[in-house]
């Protein structure tokens, strides 16, 4: 314990005499980079996190489901139902069949709609869905005669509003070749605004019964199963199996459904981690470099220590021990930084849109005669270009713990390499012609 005492004393001297030179200080910069290298990672992580588990947990929550289960009958089994409810695990099951229409209004031309069939009493079988929908005008309301709930977007399309009546045209007949097309009018209880455009501009939803009433081709119905956690599918879809497999025809984890764009974003995520991890690279190789030429100025101190009977081993570990502090100093200053203005990006983001519009708002009046601007509010994330209102913002503990060790694993191993040549030295000719 004495031993690695005065060697950590030397190595915090070494390092924090360092940072008092009046000139700018290699340790100063090995510092900096590894503090920018961490910052960068957590902000860039921080936003593709909430950009990234937003869409995953509208897609699972509004359209996918943890669990489909496809049953063979065409109309819904409450007692199954129940039993489903009943089952460990699972949060809430939702009976539903999906339909493809045209929709239009009287100021519109048709235009496609995926509708979904729901129970009457959705909200509450499934309340996640109507919290994830984002009702914001009207009611999750499908128990009147020929009522649906569109999205924003999509009643945007058609220039409707909650109360107005669109028309929705569908294919009915007991065989292809009977196929006519069905005509009917519904009125609209409410609208949502998910934040996922593809619901947003063609997704609606009405009852079963009135399902029946513009297409006789539905399909059998499909229980859409949320679980408590949605990792715990495979236990739940085994029991699902054992207990239902003479109703069910196919059941279907998230994972299986949602392969290809679930396996496009956690591919895009590891390839962004692995361009900005290229950082610590280039950071330790900077700590290498600056701390081979710290050992070689200090050639007399190292053989002051080895004829004071330090061993080559010991010397090593006080060139260590200053990676490491330097790992560590920049890894919780990186870190600091990094959850500041991730948990405050929008504001962030505010201020420079504030910034930039002041600025264009100057250049416009020293320069009024020659630019057409003439001032006004900026947003760099415009709601006219960008599908968002605020940038979503979700970080992880582990993967902050996973960075820091990243940075202090590229420092040490740094220092490790640059002490290698500690144990050429020579004391006795240091000392002599130093």
């Amino acid at each position: 314990m004495n031993k690695l005492k005065w060697m950590f004393f030397i190595s915090s001297r070494y390092f924090r005499t360092q940072n008092k030179n009046k000139k700018v200080s290699s340790a100063l910069f090995s510092v900096t980079g590894i503090a920018v290298g961490v910052f960068a990672m957590i902000v860039i992580l921080g936003v593709m996190n909430g950009f990234q588990l937003g869409f995953i947990n509208d897609i699972l929550e509004i359209k996918s489901y943890h669990i489909r289960a496809y049953s063979t009958n065409h109309l819904i089994d409450k007692k199954l139902l129940k039993k489903i409810i009943s089952t460990p695990g699972v949060r809430s099951v939702l009976p539903f069949t999906d339909l493809q229409t045209l929709g239009k209004s009287e100021n519109s031309d048709f235009r496609a709609c995926s509708i979904r069939a729901v129970p009457d009493n959705a909200s509450s079988l499934d309340p996640s869905l109507i919290r994830y929908l984002g009702l914001i005008h009207g009611s999750f309301n499908v128990s009147g005669r020929n009522t649906i709930i569109l999205g924003s977007e999509y009643a945007s399309m058609l220039g409707v509003h909650v109360g107005d009546s669109i028309s929705l045209i569908s294919m009915s007949g007991v065989s292809f070749n009977t196929l006519t097309p069905v005509h009917e009018r519904f009125t609209i209880t409410g609208i949502f605004k998910s934040g996922y455009y593809e619901y947003d501009s063609s997704m609606g939803f009405i009852s079963f019964r009135s399902a029946a009433e513009i297409s006789s081709r539905t399909g059998p119905v499909i229980y859409g199963i949320k679980l408590d956690n949605r990792y715990g599918d495979r236990p739940v879809i085994a029991d699902l199996q054992w207990k239902y497999n003479r109703v069910f025809k196919k059941i279907v984890s998230w994972r299986n459904y949602n392969r290809a764009f679930f396996g496009a974003l956690r591919m895009e995520k590891i390839s962004m981690i692995l361009l900005v991890g290229l950082i610590f690279f280039v950071v330790g190789v900077n700590i290498k470099h600056s701390l081979e030429r710290s050992v070689y100025k200090r050639k007399e101190d190292i053989g002051v220590l080895r004829s004071l009977g330090a061993t080559p081993g010991s010397i090593k570990i006080i060139f260590v021990l200053e990676g490491i502090l330097i790992g560590f100093t920049g890894g919780i200053i990186g870190i600091l930084l990094g959850l500041v203005v991730t948990l405050n990006i929008n504001s962030f983001f505010s201020l420079l849109s504030h910034l930039i519009a002041f600025s264009l708002s100057f250049i416009s009046r020293i320069f009024s005669p020659f630019t057409p601007y003439t001032g006004g509010s900026y947003q760099i994330f415009s709601p006219a270009y960008f599908y968002i209102q605020n940038v979503p913002v979700k970080i992880l503990l582990h993967e902050v713990y996973f960075i820091f060790l990243f940075a202090l694993l590229s420092s040490t191993i740094a220092a490790w390499t640059a002490a290698a040549k500690i144990s050429d030295f020579n004391p006795a000719e240091i000392l002599r012609y130093e």
